[in-house]
């Protein structure tokens, strides 16, 4: 007895080709691995045929390649950051102590504390510092809340100098947590890694939905509210602020941390790790030049690296608050000086597998130009200095590069957190003339947002043999305070997340290929999400040229059309992880190639 004869029809799913139409995201950025593709001719199913992947073709060259790739949404880099100083007792080497610095204190002494660069705003009882804020994600149960992937947020307020300002902002749901059952939720500070522009500044009471209703019935058509009850329309609605700030009356200064931008574009591409480290050290360090030159006078033009005298306000010095707010500092007119880090650098440590900034600070040196660590100060303030300052990192944006791709942990509220924002404030009553003031407290901690040489046991060794006074490499030194000790490793700042060690990474040994093109017969169960349209489920590294593939219908599932026919004129592809979620790390070259065999 013969076969029976039939007929393949093959349809070709290419996500690269034209007549697919690629998904997108909340900032529209096409998601690679999820399309659909429009056939060019119409197919229909009759009973008895069969559907089936016939094969494909995944693009995870750079997820099996080990590199990085930056697209459109990475490229664009935006760096906050502030300038601190340590007070080891010198900068200008000519001065005594007492004639250089200031201390609000009274102490004439080192403290070997860390100061900030701050900065001086008068502020007033008709401002209101926010913090947080409380919503209500569709009291009245319409299900909007679930209809749509983004919250949208339509504010305004009044700014210091009574000017009405829009404050809109997106927000992916799938990061907000409702509770309650008026399902509350409330956003603050700390809202994913400070992606949220707070805290705000605003006139008390000025804080309101959009005074526009279309904006308003915008906001409340993505299942945000402002109140447990709804409420929408024209009536501007007051927001209801969760936490701010007791603001000082007239005339009580506040000092806060001084910021500085810095923004800069890479080239999209597939980097090696070693190679984006080097790319990024490259433009954090560079200087342009300013008219025919590279520096105008004493002064540079980044934001890392400051001459003291460029720092002068209206003439005056800067105020340095140091780090636990205790305490406030200046130095004496006429001495220039550099404030900030020599050198900004990301290294790829290897043997780590690990993204680290390796130095963020200005190394001390010797008289003859050797990197040292010094023993300064007298009696029980006595302290090694390793460096005269450095900077520290408010923000680091995009978050799909340093955190995703570089692994760096930032997370404001995580002592070992590479970013570090203002945590609370005090009122000074022990600085004298800044009695009454309000200071931040800044906790920067070396190897974790700051970074200094090395101090290590060998630091206490003086470098020198002097049988005069019975002075060898093996015997303790007898004067502490002559001990400078030259040396070139750091106490770096490393990335919580080891390269290519990401969930995506460690646990996709295998793709599931989901195509819908109509059929309901598969089944897969076992796994937290359940999926009738999985087709084929291959493994990561049967590699074509690095190419994850299939053939010849390996791994894929068959399915047998019963019932009244249908027709095929589109069909959709997800390429998803063993989680059942799309998988992320694969490029946009896409194919599978889908199988209808028609018995005759």
């Amino acid at each position: 007895m013969s076969n029976p004869i039939s007929e393949e029809i093959l349809l070709e799913l290419r996500e690269a080709n034209t007549n697919s139409q690629k998904k997108k995201d909340s900032n529209d950025v096409e998601i690679a691995g999820d399309f659909q593709t429009t056939l060019n001719q119409m197919v229909t199913i009759n009973e008895g045929d069969e559907i089936s992947i016939k094969s494909c073709f995944i693009d995870s060259v750079q997820a099996n390649a080990g590199k990085i790739h930056i697209g459109a949404e990475d490229a664009t880099i935006t760096v906050d950051s502030g300038l601190y100083i340590n007070d080891w007792g010198f900068s200008d080497t000519t001065n005594t102590y007492t004639s250089q610095r200031f201390h609000f204190d009274t102490t004439t002494i080192p403290s070997g504390k860390t100061y900030y660069l701050a900065e001086t705003n008068a502020r007033d009882t008709t401002l209101d510092e926010v913090f947080s804020m409380n919503f209500y994600a569709d009291p009245n149960a319409e299900g909007k809340w679930n209809s749509t992937e983004t919250a949208e947020f339509y504010l305004e307020y009044k700014d210091k100098n009574d000017v009405t300002k829009p404050y809109h902002f997106t927000l992916k749901k799938s990061n907000i947590k409702v509770q309650g059952e008026h399902n509350i939720f409330f956003l603050n500070r700390e809202f994913l890694n400070n992606t949220l522009a707070l805290p705000i500044l605003v006139k008390v009471d000025s804080l309101k939905s959009s005074s526009d209703p279309k904006l308003v019935k915008k906001m409340n058509t993505s299942g945000v509210f402002l109140t447990s009850f709804g409420g929408s329309g024209t009536l501007q609605l007051p927001v209801e602020i969760n936490e701010k700030s007791n603001i000082p009356a007239d005339g009580d200064d506040v000092y806060t941390p001084k910021v500085f931008k810095t923004t800069f574009t890479i080239p999209e591409g597939d980097y090696t790790p070693v190679d984006l480290a080097e790319l990024l050290s490259d433009r954090l360090s560079q200087i342009k030049p300013i008219g025919t030159d590279y520096l105008t006078g004493d002064f540079s033009d980044s934001n890392f690296l400051f001459g003291s005298n460029e720092l002068l306000v209206g003439g005056n010095q800067p105020k340095y608050v140091a780090s636990d707010g205790s305490d406030v500092i200046t130095f004496a007119s006429g001495n220039n000086y550099w404030v900030g880090s020599s050198q900004v650098g990301v290294v790829f440590n290897q043997d780590t597998n690990k993204f680290t900034f390796q130095r963020t600070h200005s190394s001390l040196y010797s008289s003859t130009g050797l990197q040292v660590i010094k023993s300064i100060g007298t009696g029980a303030k006595r302290f090694f200095a390793n460096k005269t300052g450095g900077i520290w990192f408010n923000n680091l944006q995009p978050l799909s590069l340093w955190r995703d791709k570089l692994g760096f942990e930032l997370n404001h509220a995580s002592p070992t957190s590479l970013i570090i924002r203002e945590q609370t404030n005090a009122r000074a009553t022990t600085l004298g003339a800044l009695n009454g003031d309000y200071f931040y407290t800044l906790p920067l901690t070396e190897g974790a947002s700051i970074t200094g040489d090395a101090l290590d046991l060998d630091s206490l060794i003086f470098k020198k043999v002097d049988t005069t006074n019975n002075q060898f490499f093996d015997e303790p030194p007898t004067n502490f305070a002559t001990i400078e000790t030259a040396g070139a490793a750091t106490v770096s700042i490393f990335a919580k997340n080891s390269f290519n060690t990401t969930d995506d990474d460690i646990n996709t040994p295998y793709y599931q290929i989901e195509v819908d093109v109509g059929q309901q017969g598969n089944k897969k169960y076992g796994s937290d999400k359940f999926n009738n349209k999985i087709s084929a489920i291959i493994s990561r590294f049967y590699d074509s040229d690095s190419y994850s593939s299939s053939m010849d219908s390996s791994g894929s599932f068959s399915y047998i059309h019963r019932g009244n026919p249908f027709q095929i004129s589109k069909a959709n592809v997800r390429i998803l992880g063993p989680d059942g979620n799309l998988v992320s790390g694969i490029g946009n070259d896409n194919t599978v190639f889908v199988s209808i065999i028609k018995p005759k």
